[in-house]
């Protein structure tokens, strides 16, 4: 007797045909849980994107306790607006660009780690208001939508 596992998603389905090594990994990844919170915070996120551009953008800031979740819906976020690769251009497209925040306050870190994002070099050596001004050119020509800042209170 074969059994059609119609009871599951098809995404379930796919996984049965893994192998069992497999099986286990995707048993032990990182889910997705749509709690109230985390769903409002992502509609947010969301909103926040689709925003039009003005002079003084919107933002937010989500704050709470370590191991809440605030990274994983961050990460929920950028998974479902990845980066692409525009073949006409030939250059990456970032519409979400998401940075860790330097565990020091120091602006040539903070430039280097938005480079490091949308993975453009940078000297150690090279001066601020270079590394500045080459970040922001940088940025305008890729125009992501929103700059996610992780650890912000760095």
């Amino acid at each position: 007797m074969t059994k059609t596992f119609a009871h599951l998603t098809a995404a379930a389905r796919i996984r049965l045909e893994l192998s069992n090594e497999e099986r286990i990994s995707a048993i032990y990844g990182a889910r997705w849980v749509a709690h109230p919170k985390a769903k409002r915070t992502l509609e947010r996120l969301n909103f926040l994107y689709r925003y039009p551009k003005c002079a003084r953008m919107q933002c937010l800031l989500i704050y709470g306790d370590s191991g809440i979740g605030k990274t994983m819906i961050l990460e929920k976020f950028l998974r479902d607006l990845a980066s692409t690769f525009d073949q006409q251009a030939g250059m990456a497209r970032y519409p979400v660009v998401s940075i860790q925040m330097p565990p020091a306050p120091d602006e040539k870190r903070f430039y280097s780690q938005m480079l490091s994002a949308v993975g453009a070099p940078s000297a150690p050596d090279e001066r601020l208001h270079r590394l500045e001004g080459r970040t922001l050119k940088l940025y305008q020509k890729l125009a992501p939508r929103v700059l996610v800042i992780d650890e912000v209170h760095h």
